[in-house]
C-alpha cells in the first residue's frame, strides 16, 4: 500500500492502541466484556486478556481492511466491477482510480478504528458502574452512526463513479 493512503490508518490504529492502553488502567481486574441486549454484563475476562484482545482486534481489523483492499485493487488481474468501468479503468486513468479507491477504503478503515475506540470507551464506562452495565442507548446510537456513515461513504463513492459526464 502506498504510504499516503496507509498513513491515516496507521495514525488511527496507533491512536486507538494508545487509548486502549491508557484507559486500561481504569478497568477492574475482571472486566465485564460482553453484555446482554438490556446492557447487563453476562461475561467477563481478566483485564490483561480483554486489553490484549482489544489491542489485537482493534489494530488487526482496520489494518486488514486497508491492506487487503489495497493489495487486491493494485493487482491488475483483480476484476473490478465499477460503474462506467471502461472509463475508470482506461489505461490513462486506472492508476488514479485505484489510488482513489484505496483512499476511500483507508477512510473506512479509519472510521472502523474510531468505532472500535468508541465501543472500548463504552466498556470502560460500563465497568465503572456497579454492577457493570453497558449504556444500551449509547451503544445502539454508536452502531447506527457507524452504519449511517458507512452508507453515506458508499453512496458518495457510487455517485462519484457514476458521474462521468462532467469528466469527459
Amino acid at each position: 500500500m502506498r504510504s499516503s493512503s496507509l498513513s491515516p490508518v496507521f495514525v488511527a490504529v496507533a491512536g486507538l492502541a494508545a487509548f486502549i492502553v491508557l484507559t486500561g488502567f481504569l478497568l477492574p481486574a475482571q472486566v465485564a466484556s460482553h453484555f446482554s441486549a438490556p446492557g447487563r454484563a453476562d461475561a467477563a475476562l481478566p483485564r490483561a486478556g480483554y486489553l490484549g484482545f482489544m489491542l489485537v482486534f482493534g489494530a488487526a481489523l482496520p489494518l486488514f481492511v486497508a491492506i487487503l483492499s489495497d493489495r487486491l485493487l493494485r493487482n491488475p488481474r483483480t476484476p473490478l466491477n465499477l460503474p462506467h468501468r471502461d472509463y475508470w479503468l482506461a489505461p490513462e486513468r486506472r492508476a488514479a482510480t485505484v489510488d482513489f479507491l484505496c483512499r476511500q477504503n483507508a477512510g473506512f478503515a479509519v472510521q472502523l478504528a474510531v468505532f472500535l475506540g468508541y465501543v472500548h470507551a463504552l466498556v470502560v464506562y460500563a465497568n465503572r458502574l456497579q454492577p457493570p452495565r453497558l449504556p444500551s442507548v449509547a451503544f445502539v446510537a454508536g452502531v447506527l452512526l457507524f452504519v449511517a456513515a458507512a452508507v453515506w461513504r458508499a453512496m458518495r463513492l457510487i455517485g462519484h463513479l457514476r458521474n462521468v459526464s462532467r469528466r469527459r
